[in-house]
Parts: C-alpha cells; structure tokens; sequence
C-alpha cells in the first residue's frame, strides 16, 4: 500500500472526488488480493491433504485410506485455523496500533506506554 501510495501523483488527493475514487480502488484492489490469497491458500491445502492421502495409500498398502484421510483432513483443518489465528492477530495489532497512535496524539505517553 505505501507503495502504491508513493507512486501516485499528489493532484490526485487535491480533488476530493478523484481522490474518494482513487481510495475506493485502491481498497477494493488491495481486499481483493488478500481474499484471493486466502482462497488460494485454503484450496492448496485442500488440494495437499487430497495428494497426500494419495501418496500415502500408494506407499502404505497396509494403511486404512480412510484413516490416512482424516489424519490429512485433520492436517489441513490445523492449517486453515492457524490462517485465521493470522488474521486475527494482525486485526489485533492494528486495533492497538491506532489506541496507541491516538494516545500519542493527545501527548498521553504513559496511557501509549501501557498498551505495550
């Protein structure tokens, strides 16, 4: 984003109407990256517990297919959890981040220090 920004000329921000539209695209583009990136992520794991079944049942003609199945599922499953923990935290951070920046505003540096 501070990329983006960095590149974009100033007489656009000067426009309130050029600039409301530039932010909506700019928001819209950069919600539809990290949703693609999630889907993408939760269809690769998806698509690794199906493989790793496969692989498994190849190798292993001992082994139960349907318990390989659940013991990747239940890999994939950990693995969708641990992206949603992410996001989650990072919500977190930004919620502090913005308590801490109006505090700094206000010269309340004790009350910043607190949310450390």
């Amino acid at each position: 984003i501070s990329f983006v920004l960095s590149k974009t000329p100033e007489n656009v921000f000067q426009n309130p109407l050029l600039g409301f539209g530039y932010g909506l695209l700019l928001l819209v583009s950069m919600i539809g990256i990290f949703i693609s990136v999630a889907i993408l992520f939760l269809e690769g794991t998806n698509m690794a517990a199906a493989y790793g079944t496969k692989c498994i049942s190849n190798i292993c003609t001992a082994c139960s297919d349907a318990v390989t199945a659940q013991i990747f599922d239940f890999m994939a499953w950990i693995l969708k959890l641990l992206l949603l923990k992410s996001t989650l935290s990072i919500q977190l951070l930004c919620t502090v981040s913005l308590q801490m920046g109006k505090f700094i505003e206000r010269k309340q540096i004790d009350e910043a220090r607190a949310q450390l």
